[in-house]
């Protein structure tokens, strides 16, 4: 915001709407910049903490812009201004985006910043944010926890928004690149164990969203594939992408640094085969990092081949698909052995990062129930 080119408002409403907006702006540095007040009751409140209030039409006669900051009657008065040819802003949140020139980022960030806590931030905007916040990203509607911090997804100050309880997968998103809990986590760790994983070779099985699109961004070596039975394996989908089944890749041996799934290997057929090709592919000292829902369980298929069909055991269940509307079958169950099976199928050393409450972890957006990540390492 470049407070240099802030023009002074009048502000339409006075009384205990009045000494709320001003609060809040002066909270923000903001109070300078009103002119004065303006209230059908002009004559009974004078002033607001040494500012001015004054009729409309005294108002009118100053030249500046009204923000509006009554609930009622806002349509009727809206109305009004565009009679009298009065420029105005809807609410103090539109005001104050307008000095950042349409950055819509830089004033959530901006508003986040600026308070001192952010677990009830509708009532720390003011009931005069709200509606414009709602405004800004539609979105939020039906919202029950935001919560400000930084993504590791789209690497920037965020805002994180929960519209339910279950906050591993699609309820806990960053507003700017949609990221979800499993993936921030997945990122979490991979910068961790490989801060220079821009510089290294690194393959996705099955890729969707934020981490794909940061993927193609900043790493120098980055392919992925989907499998489509329909298509011979290996055949090229695109300039990064092949045609792969997982559990018989058409990859060189040591091909890559870093094999990524997410909530992959749950959907797999034969998954202890893929297990083995994924070692396979991947160069001495290399990492398979992955996320699978675990249960508190034995791990257990939920599928059967006969003949070449697939049979279920158990009642079917589908996950979403990022080449399929009708969804992916869910074939294995992960449960409490899986690094036991990790090790015991693929050879390599699998470790479980978990994420408990601490601030750190909220400021990355990484709160959920079950929210794991696993690295089996390639010696």
């Amino acid at each position: 915001m470049n407070k240099e080119n802030i023009r002074q408002i009048i502000i339409y409403g006075a009384g205990v709407i009045g000494n709320k907006n001003h609060e809040f702006l002066k909270r923000n540095s903001l109070d300078q910049y009103i002119y004065a007040f303006c209230d059908r009751n002009y004559e009974n409140i004078k002033e607001i903490d040494g500012i001015p209030v004054i009729s409309y039409e005294s108002a009118k006669e100053t030249g500046k812009s009204f923000v509006i900051c009554l609930k009622k009657d806002k349509k009727s008065l809206i109305q009004q201004f565009e009679r009298d040819d009065i420029p105005y802003y809807r609410n103090l949140g539109e005001w104050i985006l307008a000095q950042f020139e349409g950055q819509e980022r830089t004033y959530l960030t901006y508003l986040y910043k600026n308070q001192d806590a952010t677990d009830e931030p509708f009532e720390l905007f003011g009931n005069m944010e709200k509606e414009f916040f709602y405004k800004l990203q539609p979105h939020l509607h039906g919202v029950n926890k935001i919560y400000g911090g930084y993504c590791n997804c789209c690497e920037s100050d965020t805002f994180f928004v929960a519209r339910g309880s279950w906050l591993r997968t699609g309820n806990y998103r960053c507003v700017y690149c949609n990221s979800i809990t499993r993936q921030r986590a997945l990122m979490s760790v991979l910068n961790k164990i490989r801060p220079n994983w821009r510089d290294m070779s690194i393959h996705e099985c099955s890729p969707s969203g934020p981490i794909m699109k940061l993927m193609q961004e900043k790493c120098r070596d980055y392919t992925y594939s989907y499998f489509y039975d329909s298509l011979p394996l290996g055949e090229r989908l695109d300039d990064n992408s092949t045609n792969q089944n997982i559990e018989c890749m058409t990859f060189a041996d040591e091909s890559f640094d870093i094999y990524i799934t997410q909530d992959v290997l749950e959907h797999v057929n034969q998954p202890y085969s893929a297990l083995q090709e994924i070692a396979r592919v991947l160069k001495p000292g290399g990492i398979h990092i992955f996320t699978v829902p675990l249960y508190f369980i034995q791990s257990r298929p939920r599928i059967q081949i006969n003949d070449g069909k697939v049979e279920n055991i158990l009642p079917p269940v589908y996950h979403g698909n990022p080449i399929s509307r009708e969804g992916s079958l869910v074939t294995f169950d992960w449960g409490a052995d899986v690094l036991e099976i990790m090790e015991r199928t693929s050879g390599m050393k699998t470790e479980l990062y978990d994420f408990r409450q601490t601030d750190e972890n909220m400021q990355l957006g990484l709160e959920a129930d079950f929210l794991r990540v696993l690295v089996a390492y390639k010696e």
